[in-house]
């Protein structure tokens, strides 16, 4: 745990004494403060390098990541729209600001800015799973699927895509597929929230009880989400 300590307080202050002006390595040291989960660190490392050379549209959407992380929704939001005015192409800023926007309860703005990032970069898994969630929590159960499946032909081994496919199967009685999806994202990840629940809801449905109060055991056991 020291050695740990020890190195937040060399990334913390060796990047600013340094050259407090070198914006490209106060973000570096702010990644690396982040991977050692230094989250206040990293943000003022971010906001250090934002200061330095706001022109580079990086800094500022690390800036958002450490403000939406610490719950600070408006001023990420601030972060991504300044990302997003200098590299308005990039799907993930889109992503970013999406996931914000519902954090803010802004869902049509947010199902806005996930479109964008899909059809920014149409092979983007991320992309295509973040619209499709926020689809599915509005009751838009074609136009989720038809993104879910997008996102699951960009990489058949998200476990959270196939998870929204089995929710989606699931709220439209198809039982059976909504099984299959479950199970194979259960594969992927035997915690996946979405597959969890869609599979114990089918599970009751058909009178698998003991199996469906066993999948309801472990949904209630999950580490909350912070959303």
């Amino acid at each position: 745990m020291a050695v740990w300590t020890k190195l937040r307080e060399m990334l913390r202050g060796e990047a600013l004494a340094d050259d407090p002006g070198n914006a490209e390595a106060m973000y570096l040291r702010g990644m690396l403060a982040y991977a050692v989960g230094d989250y206040d660190g990293a943000l003022e490392l971010f906001e250090g390098a934002a200061a330095a050379d706001p022109t580079v549209a990086r800094h500022h959407a690390q800036c958002g990541a450490m403000r939406l992380h610490a719950g600070r929704l408006d001023e990420a939001f601030d972060a991504y729209e300044t990302a997003i005015r200098l590299e308005p192409d990039a799907a993930e800023h889109w992503v970013r600001m999406a996931a914000v926007l519902d954090r803010l309860d802004e869902i049509e703005r947010a199902v806005e800015a996930a479109r964008c990032a899909a059809a920014l970069d149409p092979e983007s898994a991320e992309a295509h799973g973040m619209l499709a969630s926020l689809l599915l929590a509005s009751g838009e159960l074609d136009e989720a699927l038809e993104s879910a499946r997008a996102g699951v032909a960009a990489d058949a081994n998200d476990a959270a895509l196939h998870g929204i496919v089995s929710a989606i199967h699931a709220l439209s009685g198809e039982d059976e597929l909504a099984e299959a999806s479950a199970r194979r994202a259960l594969d992927l990840d035997p915690e996946e929230p979405y597959a969890m629940r869609s599979l114990a809801h089918v599970l009751r449905r058909s009178g698998r009880d003991a199996e469906a109060a066993e999948y309801e055991r472990r949904i209630d056991v999950l580490p909350a989400t912070g959303e």
